[in-house]
């Protein structure tokens, strides 16, 4: 089989951001790859769990953002984000799902699996878009930010839950306030970080 061009870049992309897309309808994949890629991100797209798995895990290659259909033919992108999630390369990847259930119980099991947000279709552009935007906005900003720890010994076994707001950078501290990262690292430097939504963010992403 040839390679795709991400497959050619090897573990790291060079320039756009990639993402990840996982969607079995070929009119849905085709029309969120033109949107995606007139936003200058370059799309990865599958239309398996386990071609996505594949690329993931077996070729090694990187990317900022996953957008996984709920209902593939050979795997529930439930499942799929949860195999996802135990790649160790991939264990902080931000799983974005789409969906054309309106399920609670879906989405509920769609977070517990490690998924970070999830699109109601048929859901608009703007939305996309910027839901995207945020996450892989926040998704650089904390990989940087645990190498850089990293580098400094500032990564331990012992490690905490943060939350980060996905449009501001803001932590959720344990206390249950919100302050910047910058101002939290100033008390405590042992911290694993997740994704989150700020009150604020909240009403600007989803009002």
């Amino acid at each position: 089989m040839p390679k795709t061009r991400a497959e050619g870049n090897g573990s790291r992309w060079q320039g756009h951001e990639r993402i990840l897309l996982v969607e079995d309808d070929p009119d849905n994949a085709e029309l969120i790859k033109k949107l995606l890629e007139a936003q200058a991100y370059e799309v990865l797209s599958v239309n398996h769990a386990e071609r996505a798995l594949e690329l993931l895990d077996g070729h090694g290659i990187d990317v900022a953002l996953a957008l996984v259909d709920i209902g593939l033919p050979d795997q529930d992108g439930i499942e799929l984000c949860r195999r996802i999630k135990a790649i160790e390369r991939h264990e902080h990847l931000p799983v974005v799902f789409l969906t054309a259930r309106d399920d609670n119980r879906a989405i509920n099991d769609g977070f517990d699996a490690g998924g970070v947000d999830y699109l109601t279709k048929p859901f608009g552009r703007v939305e996309l878009l910027a839901r995207i935007k945020a996450h892989v906005r926040v998704h650089a900003s904390m990989r940087e930010l645990r190498e850089a720890l990293a580098e400094l010994g500032g990564i331990s076994r012992e490690t905490e839950l943060l939350a980060a707001c996905a449009n501001c950078g803001q932590v959720k501290t344990p206390a249950g306030s919100w302050k910047s990262l910058e101002a939290y690292l100033r008390e405590r430097v042992k911290i694993e970080l997740t994704h989150s939504i700020c009150p604020s963010c909240q009403e600007q992403i989803y009002r």
